[in-house]
């Protein structure tokens, strides 16, 4: 189960699931942060980005909900945050790296 105020990630698109009043609804790679887990196993979430709240229902949860704080380098990219750090593979591209590493405001770092 995960703990209130985790950054969560939808793996997938469910259009049943709206979000707030606005026709949104969610979709796979969102973030959100999780309020309440609810006992059935359901989670109320909040969008990180539109702000939008949503009870996930537990089943979708626990087949479709990952922790959000990670990424890959093609996930993140566009993705700006306070500390980047990196973990990956000496032969990495540098394409890759360069994605990665420019996405820390404060600090960036790598560890193979």
């Amino acid at each position: 189960m995960r703990p209130p105020a985790t950054r969560s990630a939808p793996r997938r698109n469910n259009r049943d699931l709206t979000v707030g009043s606005g026709g949104s609804y969610v979709r796979n790679r969102d973030t959100w942060t999780v309020k309440t887990v609810h006992r059935d196993g359901s989670l109320t979430v909040t969008s990180v980005g539109a702000g939008g709240s949503t009870r996930l229902p537990a089943v979708y949860a626990a087949q479709h909900v990952e922790l959000g704080y990670a990424g890959t380098a093609h996930l993140v990219q566009g993705v700006t945050v306070d500390y980047e750090h990196m973990v990956c593979d000496p032969d990495v591209a540098r394409q890759g790296l360069y994605v990665a590493m420019s996405r820390g405001r404060s600090e960036n770092g790598t560890a193979a």
